[in-house]
């Protein structure tokens, strides 16, 4: 991306606002802006945590930005989040973690655009340049594997379908909702911190994850070590 900084130092005299500007070269990196909009969550989604994976200058690589109220005295953060891509032309991978707790994926979307996601809406796949078509329904095993905190999950989809993907424990019992959503064709890569729906961190143990999509169903063990 491309950014100024603009500086303000409120009305004390003889202090003056500042504007910074980036006189680097224009157009030469890529990058990606969200605006999130909260419906179950506060409309602002303060709180709210967006992860974006893609492959920056050969090197995938994982970013995360939080929507916060304010970062210091007399500070505010902007309302839309910035990710700097570098030759990276489009984001393989984005997850929203609302502050109602709803885990959100949306399709591999092109760069340098801003996006304006509400909070659980449907998604509309968007065509990236050069993406291969997912090959089929599918579940991939989840990594690290074992894990601790986090792991990550992925699965794709041919067709839109209405998916549920949860995890629970060996004796059936449902632990965590991460995907309850119809979601387009695609590729999807969702962060799990190891806590179950009521924000509490899970024990270590063997554990079922279970993606339902329209029917179609496949699930996987991972493990988790504390």
């Amino acid at each position: 991306g491309h950014l100024d900084l603009f500086v303000t130092n409120g009305d004390v005299s003889p202090q003056n606002n500042f504007l910074y500007q980036n006189t680097g070269i224009y157009h030469v990196n890529h990058w990606l802006g969200i605006k999130l909009v909260g419906t179950r969550s506060n409309r602002s989604a303060i709180g709210a945590t967006v992860w974006v994976g893609s492959n920056v200058n050969g090197v995938w690589r994982w970013q995360t930005r939080s929507v916060l109220g304010q970062t210091g005295y007399n500070a505010q953060m902007p309302g839309e989040l910035h990710f700097g891509l570098g030759e990276a032309g489009r984001v393989d991978s984005l997850v929203i973690h609302w502050p109602s707790g709803i885990i959100q994926p949306v399709a591999p979307v092109p760069a340098d655009q801003v996006l304006v996601i509400e909070e659980d809406s449907t998604i509309t796949g968007v065509p990236s340049p050069g993406a291969s078509p997912p090959t089929g329904f599918w579940l991939g095993q989840n990594y690290p594997n074992p894990f601790n905190p986090g792991t990550i999950v992925e699965f794709g989809l041919t067709e839109p379908k209405w998916v549920i993907l949860k995890i629970y424990d060996l004796l059936g019992r449902e632990v965590k909702t991460l995907v309850n959503g119809r979601l387009a064709p695609g590729r999807y890569t969702l962060h799990w911190d190891g806590r179950d729906d009521a924000g509490n961190p899970v024990g270590s143990g063997i554990y079922l994850y279970r993606l339902n999509a329209g029917g179609q169903v496949q699930s996987r063990k991972m493990v988790r070590l504390r």
